[in-house]
């Protein structure tokens, strides 16, 4: 059985700690990562053995982040990032190779979906695999050794993946995203009436029905 271990950087007090004096102890605004939750929540299904490290409730440094997700002893680490996360998700995945290079890399989120063949050129033989838009088929054939079938353009990077259809409601609703392996009370939001309060978040559906013109995924279908 295979061990997946999901990423998400800390971020926050690198981007807006000189403006917000943001760090660890500071009392902010944190929301779960549901996209790493559904994706654990997916590959479940399959009984992989799935674990999140969240870095950003901590602050986590690459430096602490690679080993705490190698002491999982994972065979893949998925990364997710946004173009803000970017940097530190590509510090991450290359320190992932230099401390094992056994380990199989991944990296999906906003900002690979946009830019395909220069994050894979950037991150070069560091990266394993990248996924683009939905992540919860390509990385199961990822972890089942079925990864070319969901070769985007194998013409341009082989190691791009992208699932051919989209998630149906069927499929859906099969799974749950998985909140076991988090400790959920670390996440709150900014209420303006009494402050921070716990929080959670759903998904009601998948797509976006508006066109907004800096976004790549404007106008996708909903489920």
């Amino acid at each position: 059985m295979k061990n997946i271990v999901l990423v998400r950087p800390g971020y926050s007090d690198r981007i807006y700690g000189a403006v917000y004096e943001q760090n660890k102890n500071t009392r902010r605004e944190i929301r779960p990562p549901l996209g790493l939750m559904a994706l654990a929540g997916y590959l479940k299904l399959f009984d992989y053995r799935l674990y999140i490290v969240d870095g950003e409730p901590e602050l986590l440094s690459s430096d602490d982040t690679v080993p705490r997700t190698l002491g999982l002893k994972p065979d893949i680490v998925g990364v997710t990032a946004t173009t803000p996360e970017y940097p530190f998700a590509c510090d991450i995945i290359r320190k992932f190779k230099q401390a094992d290079s056994s380990v199989e890399t991944v990296l999906g989120g906003a900002h690979i979906t946009n830019l395909p063949e220069y994050t894979v050129e950037d991150l070069a033989d560091d990266l394993d695999w990248g996924v683009l838009y939905e992540g919860e088929k390509p990385i199961a054939a990822i972890a089942s050794g079925d990864a070319r079938d969901f070769c985007w353009k194998p013409e341009l990077s082989p190691k791009l993946l992208m699932a051919p259809e989209r998630l149906s409601g069927f499929e859906l609703d099969a799974f749950k995203p998985d909140r076991n392996g988090l400790n959920m009370s670390q996440y709150r939001y900014v209420d303006t009436q009494v402050g921070l309060v716990q929080n959670d978040a759903i998904e009601m559906a998948r797509g976006c029905p508006f066109g907004c013109v800096f976004c790549i995924s404007r106008r996708t279908l909903m489920n």
